[in-house]
């Protein structure tokens, strides 16, 4: 993510994923604060998340409307925007 701290919790009897900065909102148009990011391991780790947590229905973001897996793609596409 965009920090070296960033902690995922995965709520199973819910299936609610609470992401953090990791995660960036619809409304996101960019990754936000860079500065402290492995932008080589934050789409690596976004593919991580969507492999351990498939199952999940509703996705907290950074910020912003919480919403379904799309919010993983959706931060994934942001790296790859041009």
């Amino acid at each position: 993510g965009h920090t070296i701290d960033n902690i995922v919790v995965w709520l199973p009897e819910r299936c609610i994923l609470f992401g953090g900065c990791i995660i960036k909102s619809a409304s996101s148009e960019n990754p936000g604060n860079i500065a402290d990011a492995d932008l080589k391991e934050w789409p690596r780790s976004i593919h991580a998340i969507m492999e351990k947590f498939p199952t999940a229905q509703v996705v907290v973001s950074d910020r912003g409307a919480w919403d379904g897996l799309n919010l993983l793609q959706h931060t994934l596409d942001l790296f790859t925007k041009k």
